[in-house]
């Protein structure tokens, strides 16, 4: 017996060492008090899934790593991810079979936590490999062996944050042409304006508040109106018309729809012969008609954007964006605004509404709803694009409040944003003792020289660009005519030597 448990102590070193020294001490760790529990390895069936070349693979349940080792073998340039809350069984699989080839795998990723922790260590993770779900699918398959609500708890985790993904990505790939078509006309705007980290903690410590469309937002006009110089006031592009309406002028509005069906949310400022004085903060994807309506324009911008090609790179942390109330957020952070109060952030449909009144929005209730935990209601009704907008807004509050930021959501009605102080705006502002004054002037002009450098390098790759495109067409108008000629293959290659 105490052979066995010699034998089964140096089986687990040995596995724990193969992976690395910082997460072999962290397992040993996590293992430390657990209690091993056999199970049948034979239940563990793997059965070779469809995979592309650019997908990611998700293993729920380690087991005894037998699905792990074929899905490295039959795809090796893969990355695979396994995540094991059954710390039972995983001391049981590493106190008796050797694993250490699979931790030696470099795209295999192993994470192991206790079913509580888990959620966290899935949202890490993702963080770090979301990018590679831009070029492929996510492949999620369940080991047979873990019990079936442990698999459950994982796969809704992975499920939450793939969602806002997925969203993401279908929304570049359909309407990439319009977006790219808009950054490329949106380039001598973008030169002529300052980047993000030009309002670097301009409101250090200062109260913020973020006023999105959100049904409730009805509910709150009147208080904002009230308290608005207590607050350092970002408003997303939709409510331009309700507080407009209300003589309510906002320091920021922020904007990044792309459609042209944008501007009506801009029409009350339209009516001035004399661009708004308001800072505009934007994505240089934005309608390409909407910052000329602005005189004081700020463009935030991402790692590989578009704008990488004219060296505009941000030096700021980037929030991840599927909603304009997400730019404000990350705006709010940059100023270093503390707390940050959001207001009209429903993510739902409050009283059945779809956008509080006023906003220059399309209104009506989707078919498909999901229920959701609310802040003043058990449930509230929202769908799926809002509700991936909700988990983004949830992950960026989890960041705000990992950096001494307190955040505060004074909505009154919608669904409940995690990691969120639920608080009414009066009491908020009641608790701000003095005014916050917030004048951001644009005195300093960006240099166009390095601009219109770049500009000729971004003009003469187009040109290139442009040639091979035509050379592509006339080599498909050669392969068209030979085939509907010969309809065979093989002619066409014999014809043609540039096909191969």
């Amino acid at each position: 017996m105490l052979h066995r448990k010699q034998q089964g102590v140096k089986m687990l070193e040995k596995n724990a060492l193969a992976i690395n020294d910082k997460k072999s001490t962290y397992l040993k760790q996590l293992l430390k008090d657990v209690e091993s529990k056999p199970f049948e390895t034979n239940l563990e069936i793997y059965q070779m899934p469809k995979v592309s070349k650019e997908d990611m693979i998700v293993l729920i349940g380690f087991g005894s790593g037998n699905i792990a080792k074929n899905l490295i073998r039959d795809f090796p340039k893969n990355t695979i991810i396994c995540y094991e809350i059954d710390l039972e069984r995983l001391k049981y699989t590493l106190d008796n079979i050797d694993i250490s080839d699979f931790f030696g795998h470099d795209k295999f990723f192993f994470f192991a936590s206790a079913q509580e922790e888990i959620e966290n260590t899935i949202t890490a993770t993702f963080n770090l490999f979301a990018a590679k779900l831009n070029f492929g699918d996510l492949i999620v398959i369940k080991n047979p062996i873990l019990d079936v609500h442990k698999a459950q708890i994982i796969n809704e985790s992975i499920q939450k944050l793939y969602a806002p993904i997925v969203l993401n990505r279908n929304t570049l790939i359909l309407k990439s042409q319009y977006i790219i078509e808009n950054m490329v006309k949106n380039i001598s705007d973008v030169a002529l304006s300052h980047g993000l980290e030009l309002l670097k903690n301009k409101a250090k410590n200062k109260p913020a508040l973020i006023v999105a469309s959100g049904p409730s937002l009805s509910q709150d006009i009147e208080t904002i109106k009230k308290y608005r110089n207590k607050f350092v006031v970002i408003a997303v592009d939709s409510v331009i018309n309700v507080l407009n309406q209300n003589d309510i002028k906002p320091d920021i509005i922020c904007g990044l729809d792309y459609q042209q069906v944008t501007l009506e949310k801009y029409s009350p400022l339209m009516k001035n012969d004399k661009a708004y004085d308001t800072l505009f903060v934007y994505e240089p994807a934005v309608f390409y008609q909407v910052p000329k309506l602005f005189k004081n324009k700020i463009y935030k911008t991402e790692q590989n954007s578009f704008l990488e090609l004219l060296d505009i790179l941000p030096n700021y942390d980037v929030f991840p964006i599927n909603a304009v109330t997400h730019l404000a957020a990350n705006v709010a952070y940059i100023l270093g605004a503390n707390p940050i109060v959001f207001v009209g952030q429903d993510w739902a449909y409050t009283k059945a509404a779809h956008h509080a009144k006023g906003t220059i929005l399309p209104q009506g209730l989707p078919q498909k709803l999901i229920w959701v935990k609310g802040n003043y209601e058990e449930k509230v009704p929202t769908d799926e694009n809002l509700y991936s907008g909700l988990a983004i807004m949830s992950e960026i509050a989890k960041f705000l409040i990992s950096n001494g930021i307190k955040v505060i959501n004074a909505t009154s009605g919608g669904a409940y944003i995690e990691n969120t102080e639920i608080k009414k705006l009066e009491d908020v502002a009641k608790e701000i003792k003095d005014n916050v004054n917030f004048i951001e002037k644009l005195n300093k002009k960006p240099s166009l020289t390095k601009y219109i450098k770049k500009m000729k390098h971004v003009f003469l790759e187009m040109h290139k660009a442009i040639q091979l495109a035509n050379k592509a067409l006339k080599i498909n108008q050669s392969i068209q005519k030979t085939y509907s000629k010969y309809k065979d293959i093989e002619k066409i290659r014999s014809k043609d030597n540039r096909v191969s």
